[in-house]
């Protein structure tokens, strides 16, 4: 069952769809340091789509054999950033 809005002022004259696709939502990370080359830390850059930041990180995990709390990201992204 459609619920009728109730508008204060009238309807609205104008409408618009936020984020309808993926495609639409992009979030790009600024990390503030460039990174090295070197070290006992791996720096992945992934574009994702679809998938959950923690289910990203457990496959992260499992594809490097490691346990999921030993992987880290910047900030957390909804399934379609």
């Amino acid at each position: 069952m459609q619920q009728s809005l109730v508008y204060p002022y009238g309807e609205t004259e104008i409408s618009a769809l936020l984020k309808s696709l993926p495609e639409d939502f992009k979030v790009v990370e600024e990390l503030g340091f460039a990174a090295q080359g070197q070290g006992e830390h791996l720096l992945l850059y992934i574009e994702k789509s679809g998938i959950t930041t923690q289910d990203l990180v457990e496959r992260v995990a499992r594809d490097f054999s490691m346990q999921a709390k030993h992987v880290s990201y910047s900030g957390l992204k909804d399934k379609q950033a």
